[in-house]
């Protein structure tokens, strides 16, 4: 006869492939997100959770990055309409 399975291998076998799934899609990000790491610094293939901190520190550090270019970008718009808004008291050149 066959062999039987237990009834709740069919959940176990979806859990690991889950599992799986995980931690590829994991190193994935980690790889794409940590290219220029030296290979000292790098993290061993299997130690997802350090992966994961890996890319957390990326994307907090990309998110930063957004917030000050717009910061800066917003002051750069406020001087422009400031030069608008207001006459320039600077004499204007005579022209020959």
């Amino acid at each position: 006869m066959g062999e039987e399975v237990e009834p709740d291998s069919g959940n176990r076998i979806k859990d690991t492939l889950l599992l799986g799934q995980i931690k590829m899609a994991t190193l994935n990000l980690y790889e794409m997100t940590c290219q220029d790491e030296k290979a000292d610094e790098a993290v061993d293939i299997n130690d997802t959770e350090k992966q994961l901190d890996q890319v957390k520190t990326f994307i907090q550090d990309s998110d930063d990055m957004v917030k000050q270019y717009q910061t800066y970008s917003q002051r750069q718009d406020g001087k422009k309409r400031d030069k608008k808004s207001f006459p320039s008291h600077r004499k204007k050149k005579a022209s020959k």
